[in-house]
């Protein structure tokens, strides 16, 4: 049911009691002023009649008086809202007033008569030689208030007809705004954000038609924004993918091509001292120094490859290379205390995710290393199947440094890359940290997205 409908049933419901009201009013007006007028006629009959028998009995005899008693009645014809019936002293009919003239023919219904009858007595006369009986008659006040009833009626019909028209034609102008309003809010439904409501005269639909628009201005930038972002993040996956692939590229060069010279070099610098022997002390001391040196390049060269490229992602997987790469911090800073905790089958997650928290871990660390003066360092890393995000990679680094302290994580630690690439997971990564209790680092990566990164790829 349209509003405009509701509103128009309102009203004419409203009308409707008033109306009833009115009737009701009007019923008991009427009804009252049927008595009093009843009453009053058949006050003024009875003492018309009381003077005219005063004058006829003035006449010498009893039957001139009752003859003449008759021909004033016949002459006086009939009185209005009574009935006069004259008997003579046997009781006999000698003359009964005739019907009404005003309003004859006219009838009304019968509970309206009912309803409106007075209950006025007969009024009888006394006479010597008879009796004269004035009976009230209220049928022509009842015809009249009947009609009276009937105008007011039909007056208020019409008049209920037309404020339901006009009401209805006011609400029709008063509420036009109101499609072009649902059919933007369906516009918004279907994601068209582009569209605006035009200006109304009316200050509420003035009003709703601002607030839409600012709401519609809004969602547009929003989805805008979150367009421009995805495609940001798909931009930096890419650029991370591609990174890693050249890093990968360029450790395999490293390794294959730097490292066989180096070790030939080696090899050649080893053979070079062993022919030298004692004879030439100056041959074998170079000769050792450039195998010294090859050493040291050898091993400058394979810590630059485990830094590009962990090649234990490749071989050994993800828990074996975690357990490497903590063993080497550990060689590197023996003042820290590092413990490591894996649980869950972290193996087969797939290339994307390996190198996501193995760098995860990677930038921690380094964070820690340069900026905790920590003593100790908790690594943990953990597959979980039923966690807020589904089959989920929880990935913890806890140390018990000074804490971020009054700088923002985002500023003191450079998080944006692990942040990028939780992102790029669609996980999330909280670090928290108050001053001398220590940072802690907490991303999930959710497994089913490198399933579908993997598919897409397909």
């Amino acid at each position: 049911m349209s509003l405009r409908l509701r509103i128009n049933l309102v009203i004419t419901l409203v009308m409707a009691v008033f109306t009833s009201a009115m009737v009701y009013i009007i019923v008991n007006d009427l009804r009252s002023s049927v008595r009093e007028e009843t009453e009053a006629t058949t006050r003024i009959a009875v003492q018309l009649i009381e003077t005219m028998v005063a004058g006829v009995y003035l006449e010498p005899g009893p039957a001139q008086r009752a003859e003449a008693l008759r021909v004033f009645l016949r002459r006086v014809g009939h009185v209005r809202g009574n009935e006069v019936r004259f008997y003579d002293a046997d009781g006999a009919l000698l003359h009964q007033s005739p019907p009404a003239a005003y309003r004859s023919g006219k009838r009304t219904p019968e509970w309206f008569g009912r309803l409106m009858r007075p209950d006025v007595p007969a009024e009888r006369l006394a006479l010597p030689a008879g009796a004269i009986v004035v009976t009230p008659d209220p049928s022509p006040s009842i015809v009249e208030a009947w009609e009276q009833l009937q105008y007011f009626a039909a007056l208020a019909a019409a008049f209920l007809v037309v404020v339901n028209a006009l009401v209805f034609w006011l609400l029709a102008r008063a509420l036009k705004p109101l499609p072009k309003i649902v059919e933007g809010l369906s516009e918004l439904t279907h994601n068209r954000f582009d569209v605006r409501l035009p200006a109304f005269r009316t200050t509420e639909f003035a009003s709703l038609s601002r607030g839409f628009n600012r709401l519609a201005q809004a969602l547009e930038e929003s989805v805008a924004a979150e367009r421009e972002l995805k495609q940001n993040r798909k931009l930096t996956a890419l650029i991370q993918t591609q990174l890693e692939e050249e890093r990968r590229a360029i450790a395999r060069e490293l390794h294959d091509e730097l490292s066989q010279y180096v070790t030939a070099i080696k090899s050649i610098g080893t053979a070079i001292a062993s022919h030298a022997g004692q004879a030439r002390a100056d041959i074998r001391e170079n000769a050792e120094t450039i195998v010294s040196v090859a050493s040291h390049i050898y091993d400058v060269v394979h810590r630059i490859i485990r830094r590009l490229r962990p090649s234990g992602l490749d071989d050994l997987g993800l828990a074996e290379t975690l357990r490497d790469a903590i063993s080497g911090w550990a060689r590197r800073h023996p003042q820290v205390r590092w413990d490591l905790a894996l649980s869950g089958e972290l193996d087969h997650l797939g290339e994307g995710l390996n190198i996501t928290v193995y760098r995860i871990v990677q930038e921690a660390l380094t964070n820690v290393v340069r900026h905790a003066q920590a003593t100790s360092v908790a690594v943990s890393v953990a597959r979980e199947p039923s966690g807020q995000f589904g089959d989920a990679i929880v990935v913890t680094v806890r140390d018990d440094g000074q804490g971020l302290g009054a700088t923002p994580a985002e500023g003191r630690y450079g998080v944006a890359g692990m942040r990028e690439r939780v992102q790029a997971f669609g996980g999330s990564l909280a670090i928290s940290g108050p001053p001398g209790q220590g940072v802690t680092v907490s991303a999930v990566l959710p497994v089913a997205a490198e399933r579908r990164a993997t598919l897409a790829e397909t």
